[in-house]
């Protein structure tokens, strides 16, 4: 009979590398915010729900006035129960 504890140690890593190792996607990103005007709000909030439903996070961050968009895995369950 296997050893509760290695399968419990086995569980803990494969989620741990699964949280670590996010698969991350650059989506898209706007080189100039003032740029964003009511159609492209609208097609951001058709990938951020076209994202969701393929199992993805839509991040978005700046650098200088350019807004960046990056698809990132959603967080697997937690294998276990904590009380």
């Amino acid at each position: 009979m296997a050893n509760p504890y290695t399968r419990l140690k086995e569980i803990a890593q494969k989620f741990a590398a699964a949280v670590k190792d996010r698969r991350t996607i650059e989506a898209f990103n706007y080189p100039d915010v003032s740029m964003l005007t009511n159609i492209t709000i609208y097609n951001v909030q058709a990938s951020v729900e076209a994202a969701e439903r393929l199992g993805y996070v839509t991040e978005v961050y700046s650098k200088g006035k350019a807004l960046h968009f990056r698809y990132v895995k959603k967080l697997p369950s937690i294998p276990w129960e904590i009380s």
